[in-house]
């Protein structure tokens, strides 16, 4: 994009401070919303579970297992992508 709109020096290194700005306001919301997502997946899952039979159970609880913490330092778990209810996006 930086090429396309042929970006002075000065106007390239205020929009990188403008885009850092904004990334950090938008990790602290995502922290401050994280552990309700936490709660709302556990609650997901748990309601799954209720429908499934105990072999399916296992099968769930393998494919919704946390493959660990991100880079970040969050500490939020990222979730295996081939969940039974669609792709979640792992982020960078």
């Amino acid at each position: 994009m930086e090429d396309t709109l042929e970006l002075r020096a000065e106007q390239r290194n205020r929009i990188q401070n403008v885009v850092a700005d904004s990334q950090r306001r938008m990790q602290n919301i995502f922290q401050e919303m994280a552990p309700r997502t936490r709660e709302e997946v556990r609650a997901l899952h748990s309601r799954i579970r209720m429908e499934l039979q105990p072999g399916q159970q296992r099968e769930f609880d393998r494919l919704t297992r946390p493959l660990g913490r991100p880079q970040d330092g969050t500490g939020t778990p990222r979730f295996r992508p081939e969940t039974p209810y669609g792709p979640i996006s792992q982020g960078q």
